[in-house]
């Protein structure tokens, strides 16, 4: 049985919990420390545990880390780097993902159909370790996520100290013995413990295997596990170039004020126009009208998940994460919490900016519906509207205000019953290739600025073959693949906020890392550390 499976699962939950929240906790201090301890015994204690006190909590989390940084590395070689044939590693993963989707449906009770969900075909299709597929996979995010979570936390704390501390006061009663090897050395020494009236478990998990093995056999099996821990590794830091790509061009005027959408980073970022569009947004020049930006101060809010059912405002609602297709005038209850949580990250950023930047208190936030937009990929119009420029009056035709979104959708959220029946995408009518919707939708909707507008663009493109056409020629375009959701965010086509969510994540993800693995090899080389969103069209 896994060690992890002996604690209860809010036990696992604190520990994963503490995990993210500690990443920063030098900068918090010991104050932080406990008030973290404190959030996180309160927790522990109102999903069923014993009461802990907050000191406690934190040491019991400091003697459980080394354990968890071990069982990182062991994951990324039991679940990713595993070594078998190319068809039992599809036959074991289509298990687990048919296993996963059958509880999905019984417990959401969500219609689905199987053979559309056909996981071995897309396993069969990775070639590499540096396939998207490959890296994008859960169990590869998961463990790799883990990893280098665990490279973050280890040069924070001396945590041998805090254990020879422990051992040596309060936790003396559950040290039984001492095992050493012939020559005695303090080094080989392995304590086991062992609490009061149960039976002695080493502090190393994998002591008692370790003791059965060779010298020789130990070290070719600690040898098989580094090097799959590296190759995981290369796979990870083989993506600079794109993180390079983009510090290049993280020089845009929010590259340092992500923070202010505070918790909302993890879902949005905040990026800006290119410097010269800025500069002349309040020219008259016919050059740079609807070149420029609409307004003295012009920022664009990007979602960071590139799934296509997100990609403009026009399919808001439409299908759902299985790609599940709704009937005309039926919206997915998620597409109006994604809308007002837009709009509460916006408006939060503005209010951070706000010092700084000069900002208003009169913002505009506005979508440009498919047909009038020049971006295939979400972002949200964030405007000053006490200084309007020239560009801003000549596309008001366009400006399609979140608010007349959200009620649009509220209304057809509101008329969505439990129990509506969806259509998979392949039942739907594919239509002629010589069709632009793009064209066909500008044609309907020349003029897009408010609610019974943007509610007649839906209803039109239902009419035109819906989110199935859609799909369809976006991948003709080459913004979708088949056999993927996600949009893509190559140079050709280049779809500048996809690729810009893209990098951006992948950049701090990177920094992140590569700092911090410096820190343990005493490297001194990196990205830049102001590595954020940046220009939007640079």
């Amino acid at each position: 049985m896994s060690r992890n499976a002996l604690y209860p699962y809010s036990y696992q939950y604190f520990f994963t919990l503490k995990c993210v929240e500690t990443a920063h906790i030098d900068a918090s201090g010991q104050h932080g420390q406990l008030y973290n301890a404190r959030v996180g015994s309160e927790e522990y204690e109102r999903y069923g545990g014993p009461h802990l006190e907050p000191s406690e909590m934190l040491l019991k989390y400091h003697l459980q880390w080394p354990s968890f940084a071990m069982d990182a590395c062991q994951w990324v070689d039991r679940d990713i780097y595993v070594q078998c044939p190319r068809e039992a590693l599809v036959n074991h993963v289509w298990r687990l993902e048919r296993a996963h989707l059958l509880h999905h449906i019984a417990e959401h009770r969500v219609p689905a159909s199987l053979d559309a969900v056909d996981f071995r075909q897309e396993w069969s299709t990775i070639k590499t370790m540096l396939d998207d597929k490959f890296v994008d996979r859960w169990n590869v995010r998961c463990r790799g996520t883990t990893l280098v979570n665990a490279f973050e936390f280890w040069h924070r704390r001396n945590f041998s100290k805090i254990f020879n501390d422990w051992i040596s006061g309060p936790g003396k009663e559950y040290r039984c013995k001492c095992c050493k090897k012939e020559d005695d050395s303090p080094r080989n020494e392995v304590t086991l413990l062992q609490a009061p009236g149960t039976s002695v478990l080493p502090w190393y998990a994998g002591h008692a295997q370790a003791e059965e093995m060779s010298e020789k056999d130990y070290n070719q099996k600690l040898l098989k596990v580094t090097l799959r821990v590296q190759r995981h590794w290369r796979v990870v830091t083989a993506r600079k170039v794109f993180a390079n790509k983009a510090a290049a061009s993280y020089t845009g005027s929010t590259a340092d004020k992500q923070t202010f959408l505070l918790h909302w980073q993890a879902k949005y970022i905040i990026a800006n126009n290119l410097p010269a569009n800025d500069a002349h947004w309040d020219s008259d020049d016919p050059a740079w009208i609807g070149k420029a930006s609409m307004s003295k101060r012009h920022r664009f809010l990007i979602r960071r998940n590139l799934h296509w059912r997100w990609f403009n405002a026009l399919v808001f609602g439409m299908m759902d994460e299985q790609e599940r297709v709704f009937p005309m005038s039926t919206c997915a209850q998620d597409a109006l919490s994604e809308i007002r949580m837009m709009k509460e990250a916006a408006l939060t950023w503005v209010n951070g900016a706000r010092e700084s930047e000069g900002w208003s208190h009169n913002v505009g936030l506005f979508f440009h519906v498919y047909g009038h937009n020049s971006v295939n990929s979400l972002h949200l119009h964030v405007v000053d509207l006490d200084f309007t420029g020239p560009s801003f009056e000549s596309q008001q035709f366009k400006n399609l205000p979140i608010d007349a979104v959200l009620q649009v959708l509220s209304q057809e959220v509101a008329g969505t019953s439990d129990r509506c029946e969806t259509s998979s995408m392949s039942s739907l009518p594919a239509i002629d290739e010589s069709i632009d919707l793009k064209q066909e939708t500008v044609k309907a909707s020349p003029v897009l600025n408010d609610a019974d507008m943007y509610r007649r663009a839906r209803q039109k493109l239902y009419e035109l073959g819906g989110v199935r056409a859609l799909r369809d020629q976006l991948r003709r375009q080459g913004f979708l693949k088949a056999g993927s959701p996600k949009l893509t965010t190559s140079n050709k086509p280049f779809n500048v906020f996809a690729r810009l969510a893209y990098q951006d994540t992948v950049g701090r993800a990177l920094y992140a890392s590569d700092t911090t693995f410096n820190k343990i090899t005493g490297k001194s080389e990196g990205l830049s550390p102001k590595s954020g969103a940046s220009s939007a069209l640079s």
